[in-house]
């Protein structure tokens, strides 16, 4: 048990010369004398045989049959909505996995290139998810709530991080463009994870506590070195074997957390979900479903509001708080998200493509279509 105690600890110091200091309560007391003791029966169990690479990575080709097993395998209620995709039509190409390491603790990577624009729903359980982009962009929706993930030029200068929790089960949405080349992280911890670390029955932890319980919470920072070096370890480990590798993985992934609960630690009181009410969360996903549902319609923002069965000033308030957009910036991307979608599929011109955005110059259209996705919808219309 000692010595694999001091081999976990090895991996924890390959490659980092950071400060440590502020994880160690966090590592150990995850290396328990129960946990340890059943990972060393393990190991002593596992014959030649037994030492492969982890099963969970695919590499390559992500077909869509493979994407919704290994988010079965996880627990989560995937559905793929992408109109004509599905079996064994390839979606990804690179690497992608996803690997349960102790209970309550996931860990999922994607190194890929996206062969389609991917629509995909899911249902995600309590707990929080840090997330962690080196590369690529996706939209992503938290309980009918936008969340933007990733840089959307290649020459952002910083890395953001972001945590998101969730009290109740709600629903997910994400959405990414053919051809985004995604580099990323996500780590899941469960409220059971952390409530076996005394972590939300610590008085100097009132803050994750706090965090943990206000559903949708979010926080952005900018990632360290550190963390960005941690993510890189994982997205590009060792060679080891199976059991050694998910060790190397855990240590990683319990440093991760413990930059995000620091960050939670450290943050100023949340003023974002912590202050609409639950029922505005409800209003809003109603107001996002009638402006999804009328983008051939103009849209006025009182008809909105009655929709969401909110006042106009309520309901900008709302968006406000969850998206930090306006309802008319937020119905202006849609309607560039549309847009987009009509220059691949249908290889409609850029003049047509303004007049669906609701532009009266291409000139503008071309401007804002740049600015929502790194690209022209001239070099759109190329490549569909």
């Amino acid at each position: 048990m000692n010595l694999l105690c001091r081999n976990l600890k090895a991996f924890q110091n390959i490659a980092d010369d950071g400060d440590r200091r502020q994880s160690r309560a966090v590592v150990a007391s995850t290396c328990s004398f129960a946990a340890t003791s059943v990972v060393l029966s393990r190991l002593q169990a596992l014959s030649l045989r037994d030492f492969q690479m982890l099963p969970e990575r695919l590499s390559k080709v992500v077909c869509a049959d493979d994407l919704e097993r290994f988010a079965g395998a996880s627990g989560s209620e995937l559905r793929l909505v992408t109109p004509g995709v599905g079996g064994r039509d390839p979606i990804l190409v690179g690497e992608f996995q996803r690997v349960q390491l102790r209970s309550g603790l996931a860990l999922h990577t994607s190194n890929t290139r996206e062969v389609h624009d991917l629509h995909t729903e899911a249902v995600q359980h309590p707990g929080l998810t840090i997330a962690l982009f080196l590369r690529g962009h996706i939209d992503a929706w938290f309980g009918g709530r936008l969340i933007e993930m990733g840089p959307r030029t290649e020459d952002a200068r910083d890395i953001e991080a972001i945590v998101v929790a969730r009290s109740e089960s709600d629903s997910f949405v994400r959405r990414s463009v053919k051809g985004a080349r995604i580099r990323k992280l996500n780590v899941t911890i469960t409220p059971e994870w952390l409530d076996q670390q005394a972590l939300l029955s610590s008085p100097e932890c009132a803050a994750i506590l706090r965090f943990s319980r206000t559903h949708l919470a979010t926080l952005r920072w900018t990632a360290s070195p550190r963390l960005i070096t941690l993510a890189e370890q994982i997205l590009g480990p060792p060679l080891f074997a199976a059991p050694l590798q998910k060790l190397y993985y855990e240590s990683r992934a319990i440093d991760v957390v413990s930059e995000a609960l620091l960050a939670i630690s450290d943050a100023p009181a949340q003023s974002g979900s912590a202050t609409i009410h639950p029922t505005h969360h409800r209003s809003v996903r109603r107001a996002c479903d009638f402006i999804d549902a009328n983008l051939d319609h103009e849209l006025m923002l009182p008809s909105i509001a009655a929709a969401a069965g909110l006042n106009s000033g309520s309901l900008q308030r709302a968006f406000r708080l969850l998206y930090g957009v306006t309802v008319f910036e937020y119905v202006r991307s849609r309607k560039l998200d549309r847009a987009r979608a009509a220059l691949e599929r249908d290889g409609i011109s850029v003049g047509e493509a303004a007049y669906l955005a609701g532009y009266k110059t291409p000139g503008n259209f071309s401007t804002a279509f740049r600015r929502r996705f790194g690209v022209t919808p001239r070099q759109i219309r190329a490549t569909s």
